[in-house]
This record gives C-alpha cells, structure tokens and sequence, in this order.
C-alpha cells in the first residue's frame, strides 16, 4: 500500500525518438538528455520535468540508467552517489535495497556504488544532481544496470523486472523510515 501523501510521477522513456532513431546519446552534440536539466533545457521532455519538479517539488528523484555497454564497473549495478553532503542518505537508501534483493535477483552491493567527485562523477546538469541540488529534495541519483552483467550475475528481463520490485519496495522502507524520524504525522 503506498504511504499516505505520497505521490509519484514516473516518466517511463525520456529519449524515446533517440532509441528509435538509434541514438543511445552519449556522444550526441550539444549533448544529451540527460545533461540538459539547465535554465534553458534543449528538449521538451527535460523542460517538462524540470517544470513539474518546479511547481510540485521532487523530495526524492530516480533515474534509471544503462552505462556504456561493458567493462569494469559497467557490469555492476551501481548507484551514482552525486552528493558528499548526503552519504548517509545513500547508505540508507542502498541498505534498504540490498536487503530488498534476494540471492536469486541481481546481485547489487552498495560497495560498487561510483562516489561523488571521482573521475566522470562530477557536478553536471544531469538529472540526479541536478534535482538533489534542489532544497526540497531528499535524495535523488541515477541507478545505472548493466546491459549483460558478469558471470555469475547475468541481466535477464526476468531479473530486471525484480530489480525494479525490490527498489519499489526500498523506497517504501527508505521513506518509511525518513518519516518515523522526521514527522510521525505522515504515518497516521
């Protein structure tokens, strides 16, 4: 049962026409959508989210993302911790899902999570950062899965549906606790 107040907004595909077209848009100029959460954003999908978080806020903020295709941390799940300010917060949150996730989903360790102001992690005009950046905001960040994953935790439609389930139920815990320490009132 969701928790009462809460609402959610999902955007399924921001980059629809450039899947279709064939344009995963990492390279694309001037850059892609996902670097596009600035005062004047390129694309219309990005300007819709950026007006919607202005009007009804974003407490917390997900996106889900596939990195480049193989190698190294690529082929783990990972969250993008894009704050110093809020590694508690992502602690938190990452505990919640790991023990969400059970031996027989993805294989997911808060140890692989990339950390804020390391190599390509850096403040950007991405979505994470940018809605983290915003004084209402919890905690947002982007969840990248791997297209094939490793050996012994290979991605199958089957296993990224559970993914999705078990980081469901994660923000439920993540929220519920969030409230029990700040305003009990929500839980009634």
């Amino acid at each position: 049962a969701p928790i009462p107040g809460t609402k959610i907004f999902c955007v399924p595909f921001v980059d629809f026409d450039g899947v279709i077209d064939g344009d995963q848009g990492k390279g694309r100029t001037p850059h892609d959508h996902n670097r596009d959460y600035t005062e004047n954003p390129i694309y219309p999908e990005v300007d819709a989210i950026i007006q919607y978080a202005d009007r009804y806020g974003c407490h917390l903020g997900f996106d889900f993302h596939s990195p480049w295709h193989k190698g190294g941390e690529n082929d783990n799940i990972f969250i993008v911790r894009n704050r110093i300010d809020k590694q508690e917060r992502f602690d938190r949150f990452a505990d919640a899902l790991q023990r969400e996730l059970s031996c027989t989903d993805i294989l997911y360790s808060k140890e692989n999570d990339h950390p804020p102001m390391t190599g390509w992690n850096q403040p950007s005009t991405n979505f994470g950062y940018t809605m983290n950046c915003r004084e209402e905001c919890d905690l947002a960040f982007s969840l990248e899965t791997a297209y094939f994953g490793t050996e012994n935790n290979k991605i199958s439609t089957d296993m990224l549906i559970r993914l999705g389930r078990s980081f469901a139920k994660a923000i439920k815990n993540y929220i519920s606790g969030f409230c029990c320490e700040c305003d009990n009132s929500v839980n009634k």
